[in-house]
C-alpha cells in the first residue's frame, strides 16, 4: 500500500505536469539486510522546501492530499520499524527526477530467508 501511494502521488505531482513523455520508475533492492524501494517520476518536483507544489483547488490532486499520503507512510514506517525505517525525497536535477525513498529492515535477510518449519 505505501509503494501504491508513492505511485499515486507521482502520477498526481509529477508527470500530470509533464507536457509529453512523463516517466514513472519503481526499483526495490536488498542490500545489507536492509529494503530499499524508490518511486521516481520526471516531473517538475517539490520546491525547496521539500514539499509538494501547492494548487489552487482544495481537491484530491492537492498538496495537502500528498503530505497526508507521505505522512501516512512516515507513521506506518514509525509503528512497523521504528528508528530503523526511513521515508526521504529528493531531487535529482541532473536526471530531472523527483525520488522517493523507502527504506527498511529486509524481513527475508531478518528471519534467515527460512520458509520452512520449526521442529
Amino acid at each position: 500500500m505505501m509503494v501504491q501511494t508513492l505511485v499515486e502521488n507521482a502520477v498526481k505531482h509529477g508527470i500530470a505536469e509533464v507536457r509529453e513523455g512523463g516517466t514513472i520508475d519503481v526499483s526495490a533492492r536488498a542490500v545489507g539486510g536492509r529494503l530499499l524501494i524508490e518511486v521516481a517520476d520526471n516531473g517538475p518536483g517539490f520546491p525547496q522546501d521539500g514539499h509538494p507544489p501547492r494548487r489552487p483547488t482544495g481537491g484530491r490532486g492537492s498538496a495537502r492530499s500528498s503530505r497526508f499520503g507521505l505522512r501516512n507512510i512516515r507513521e506506518r514506517l514509525a509503528g512497523y520499524y521504528g528508528e530503523s525505517a526511513s521515508l526521504r525525497t529528493r531531487r535529482d536535477e541532473g536526471r530531472g527526477l523527483t525520488i522517493v525513498s523507502i527504506e527498511m529492515p529486509d524481513a527475508g535477510h531478518a528471519s534467515g530467508g527460512s520458509t520452512g518449519t520449526a521442529a
